[in-house]
């Protein structure tokens, strides 16, 4: 079976090293973009030659349906409550302050974000959490509006909060 994994280049290659190990019989191809909007010329110019197409996110599988008429099965990775709570942990636990984060790439799952703090012992007042507005599945440009999901703080402090990526949850 051959599979194309779609995303930016960190988050493709956490999912193939973890596909390889655990799937050794499907060739996987990567499909690494620069920028979001590259992804709908590569699925066009390539799905044909694939048995599906794994989305690192989202918010691109959201973009893509939009423009893109899938001509093989597409899936994207998910996240759950658990998986985020250790993910956070982890990230607690290597020194970063997991209380001032940014989680590009959950679009509108903010229950999730807020739910797996809660199921740590944090409370939504000790949060200063940023989430990206999520995008309209035509939309083009991303905005660089933010949505303050649960508390807001300023530019100078969200510049300083790790990157959270949930496909590949090691923060930095």
């Amino acid at each position: 079976m051959i599979i194309g994994v779609l995303g930016p280049a960190d988050s493709v290659a956490h999912v193939m090293k973890v596909a390889e190990k655990s799937e050794p019989y499907i060739d996987l191809v990567p499909m690494v973009y620069r920028n979001y909007c590259e992804a709908v010329e590569m699925l066009e110019s390539r799905q044909r030659e694939l048995e599906g197409v794994l989305f690192t996110g989202f918010e691109i599988f959201t973009y893509a349906s939009g423009l893109v008429k899938p001509l093989v099965p597409w899936e994207h990775t998910s996240c759950n409550v658990m998986t985020l709570s250790c993910s956070i942990l982890l990230a607690g636990s290597k020194g970063y302050d997991v209380t001032k984060m940014s989680f590009d790439g959950f679009g509108t799952l903010n229950n999730i974000i807020l739910d797996a703090y809660l199921e740590i012992g944090y409370s939504p007042d000790q949060l200063q959490v940023y989430v990206p507005r999520r995008r309209k599945n035509n939309e083009k440009t991303i905005s660089t509006t933010f949505v303050i999901s649960i508390r807001t703080f300023s530019k100078e402090e969200k510049s300083a909060a790790p990157f959270m990526d949930p496909a590949n949850p090691t923060p930095g």
